[in-house]
């Protein structure tokens, strides 16, 4: 099958699957949202930095923030449907074991920031990600619960570094949906207007971060799981060089080892972007430390700005709305009094999705439903549409398109597509340099009604791109829209330079003032 051909009729079937989404999901328009209540202690609005701060100086009790968190999640979660597991009763025992070495430690403030840079706070996993002794079945039905037999490579060096993880967070099942629904834990809220999608694959953490009852989290990123949610719920989320973070102790995984450390990321999310680096700095492998070059200082003034408003004008994709657009202006006028901004125009980005889905098609032994290339994909549909299936529809439709891909693509697609995206690489790593940034959006659209998102799945390409890429990628709010719901972009740089994605948020947090509460009930 040709490119040409494979676009025009994926654009087809994109519009299909649109109508009927939209017709499924219209009664939402009339349903009324359901409200958070009231973030009334103000413990929950200490950044990570200094709440961690507040307990190595004993000026809280690290058993006092736990329990606050666990009595915001109870509160919360009856509406988000966020949680899969908690473990609370393990947390506040483990605070009270915090509590007690720092009142009979002899290591100074210094000395325990440096060796426990996270001692004391609380921590949300999503379910994806293992965490020891917790659900670890990514939203799939199992004769019995998958439980994680030790800690994923970034989890354990959280739990290293003095986190309490307080649960496992809602993921659609084996992560395959930009919404977070599954027959185990049901569908998770946006807390900005229940109605709405949190986003995926990370949803739960999204959720759980915008209502104020997570403070900084751990979640996964194939298509940018890490980057939707944070745009869907105001927050902060970092997408790491490929090799930054190990993504080991991660379900689904894939026996191609090499493929799989260049596309599947484990990174931070975080209420505030001054977090960011915190938590990133903790998970990230001692071997990427020297190429990351974390502590240098990061100054915006020596920054290169690039930005572009879209991808050039894909058939497949949205138009990105005028509410997106003029927060990235507004932004960009800000930058240009500090640093040199330009506008950028890269035709080739106008293919991200057939790039991204062909790329990610081609990867075979990802864990999923169904063995060799999505054999009985069609047979489960079968058992789907007569109720009879253990499984929602899209890991269905990714073993169906993994089938139809495995048998309809030819392999000069597959080169090409990989060299085009090689070329696309070499020329953003040409342009960005070491010391330059792009500007670009995460997502059409604010968070879209339950069901919605499935109809526009190319979208995803705005975020998906930099997987094939290798880049790292900071996603940061730009404040509300007209409706009162987040929006963000993307700061994108090259390989080994997240440095600067993480400056420019933290630039952003000061000038748009980041996570904005949810309304919450008046009461």
């Amino acid at each position: 099958m040709g490119a040409s051909l494979f676009r025009i009729i994926l654009a087809i079937c994109f519009k299909i699957i649109e109508a009927v989404c939209t017709l499924l999901t219209i009664t939402n328009y009339w349903k009324k949202p359901r409200r958070c209540p009231l973030i009334k202690d103000k413990i929950l609005l200490y950044p990570a930095c200094i709440l961690a701060e507040k307990i190595r100086k004993r000026e809280i009790k690290c058993e006092t923030v736990i329990n606050t968190y666990i009595s915001r999640i109870k509160a919360v979660n009856p509406i988000l449907n966020a949680v899969v597991e908690n473990r609370f009763a393990l947390a506040i025992k483990e605070a009270k074991g915090t509590d007690e070495m720092l009142a009979t430690t002899r290591l100074s403030v210094e000395e325990i920031a440096d060796k426990f840079p996270l001692l004391g706070l609380p921590l949300t996993v999503k379910e994806s990600v293992a965490l020891q002794g917790s659900s670890h079945c990514s939203g799939r039905i199992f004769p019995e619960v998958r439980r994680a037999m030790k800690d994923a490579d970034a989890l354990r060096l959280c739990k290293e570094a003095g986190a309490i993880p307080l649960l496992v967070s809602n993921t659609p099942e084996l992560c395959m949906n930009f919404e977070t629904f599954n027959k185990v834990t049901g569908t998770t809220c946006n807390p900005y207007d229940t109605r709405r999608t949190p986003g995926g694959s990370s949803g739960g953490e999204g959720a759980l971060l915008g209502s104020g009852a997570s403070l900084i989290g751990i979640g996964s990123d194939l298509c940018g799981s890490i980057r939707l949610p944070p745009h869907f719920c105001g927050v902060w989320g970092h997408k790491p060089s490929p090799g930054a973070v190990s993504n080991r102790g991660h379900y689904p995984d894939c026996r191609e080892r090499e493929i799989w450390k260049q596309v599947l990321h484990i990174g931070p999310m975080t209420r505030y972007a001054i977090d960011l680096p915190l938590l990133f700095k903790v998970i990230v492998e001692k071997d990427a430390v020297p190429l990351l070059e974390l502590d240098k200082q990061v100054p915006v003034e020596n920054i290169k700005c690039y930005y572009t408003e879209n991808d050039g004008g894909s058939v497949l994709t949205h138009p990105i709305h005028k509410d997106i657009i003029n927060a990235l202006r507004r932004f960009v006028t800000h930058l240009s009094s500090k640093c040199k901004v330009q506008e950028l125009q890269l035709k080739d980005l106008q293919y991200s999705a057939e790039l991204a889905f062909i790329k990610f098609f081609s990867i075979d032994d990802i864990d999923n439903l169904f063995e060799n290339n999505g054999e009985g994909a069609f047979l489960e549909l079968m058992r789907f549409l007569t109720f009879r299936s253990n499984s929602v529809f899209p890991p269905i439709l990714y073993g169906i398109l993994k089938r139809i891909t495995s048998i309809c693509l030819q392999k000069s697609a597959i080169t090409y597509c990989n060299d085009k995206i090689s070329r696309l690489r070499r020329k953003l790593c040409d342009i960005l340099g070491k010391d330059g940034v792009l500007l670009y959006p995460s997502h059409p659209t604010a968070a879209g009604f339950h069901g919605q998102n499935n109809g526009k799945v190319a979208d995803y390409s705005y975020m998906a791109i930099f997987n094939c890429l290798g880049f790292p990628v900071t996603n940061c709010p730009l404040g509300l829209n007209s409706e009162g719901l987040p929006i963000g972009i993307q700061v994108i740089a090259a390989p080994n330079n997240d440095r600067l994605t993480l400056a420019v948020a933290q630039e952003i947090e000061k000038e748009f003032g980041g996570w904005i509460p949810p309304p919450f009930e008046d009461n």
